[in-house]
């Protein structure tokens, strides 16, 4: 009896711990079914990460990291971000509560713009 409630507790746990790594660990995919969150200030600083190829964003009055992923590839995007520090943006970015976003300040930007001049958008309907 005591060897039966053993195994089931074990499996019990295998399964918490699938679900935990499978839920929580999600990748960013189609940004249209994602919560988003809208956030407008100045833009203090655009680097990029060689490792990942990230642009990295950092706001005024904002202690979390936004990131374009992959966004190094577009030289453009950079020298057009670039132009616009000290400049107040609008970014959109993935609000989603997962066990990554948790235990971490970076949020996955989905959007860039300025006024009316949008120049980054990872949504479908704007590209």
């Amino acid at each position: 009896m005591k060897k039966g409630l053993i195994s089931i507790s074990k499996s019990i746990l295998i399964l918490v711990i699938i679900m935990v790594f499978g839920f929580g660990f999600r990748p960013i995919t189609e940004v249209e079914n994602e919560p988003t969150k809208i956030f407008t200030c100045e833009l203090k600083s655009v680097n990029v990460d060689s490792t990942t190829n990230d642009i990295q964003l950092r706001l005024a009055n904002s202690n979390l990291e936004f990131y374009i992923n992959r966004g190094a590839h577009n030289q453009l995007l950079i020298d057009v971000l670039d132009a616009n520090l000290e400049q107040p943006i609008t970014i959109t970015y993935v609000n989603r509560e997962d066990l990554i976003s948790s235990f971490s300040n970076a949020r996955h930007v989905c959007k860039v713009q300025a006024d009316d001049s949008v120049f980054y958008s990872e949504f479908k309907t704007e590209n």
